[in-house]
């Protein structure tokens, strides 16, 4: 896994608006720092801005490249993030702004090839434990983000015959956590991410 998956832990650039020269438009409205009140969310160009209704705001560097993806709580605090692919430097991943403590986490996954991030509303539980998880798909790859404690755990499923919208999630099993599904020519594989294991159906 090593030669597939890295975590940068990213220092986080805060500034004033009014430093700012790119055009704001304007993403969407959540409470990103979990005090009951929405903060607003604007797309800078290589930057993401958050601002309170007060005015306060913090911008952070995303990468080159990126679209927001998820909105949902991938590490269990009970706090909306906010979740892309983004392309920073030349290296390509996952970026996971945690606003409520300034954190920026980027998943590096390594290679050229581009990568897809599957995307569910409002989120994926996958182990029965608080905080979403994150399903990339790069090539033959699928690869799982436990935001909650910074891991991620990948499966060769073969063939790169499937694509990111080959994926589904379901319980087949009455345990904490549901599945992936993985549809194929061929059949499914189902994807047990609590215990590791995956099978071919």
């Amino acid at each position: 896994m090593a030669s597939t998956l890295a975590l940068l832990i990213l220092c986080t650039a805060m500034f004033p608006n009014s430093s700012q020269a790119a055009v704001r438009a304007y993403m969407g409205t959540w409470d990103l720092d979990g005090d009951g009140s929405n903060e607003m969310a604007y797309n800078l160009g290589q930057h993401l801005e958050i601002q309170s209704l007060s005015g306060l705001s913090f911008t952070y560097k995303i990468g080159a490249s990126w679209g927001l993806n998820q909105v949902t709580d991938t590490d269990g605090d009970g706090v909306t993030d906010l979740v892309s692919l983004a392309v920073d430097g030349g290296k390509q991943g996952v970026k996971v702004l945690h606003h409520k403590t300034h954190n920026l986490r980027f998943y590096q996954v390594l290679g050229s090839p581009s990568i897809g991030l599957y995307k569910d509303t409002p989120g994926v539980d996958l182990d029965g434990i608080p905080g979403s998880e994150l399903i990339i798909k790069k090539q033959n790859l699928l690869i799982v983000i436990h935001d909650r404690d910074a891991s991620m755990y990948q499966y060769n499923l073969g063939a790169d015959n499937w694509g990111i919208h080959s994926i589904s999630i379901a319980d087949f099993n009455a345990e904490p956590g549901k599945e992936i599904l993985v549809k194929r020519p061929t059949g499914v594989t189902v994807i047990l991410d609590r215990v590791k294991t995956g099978t071919n159906m």
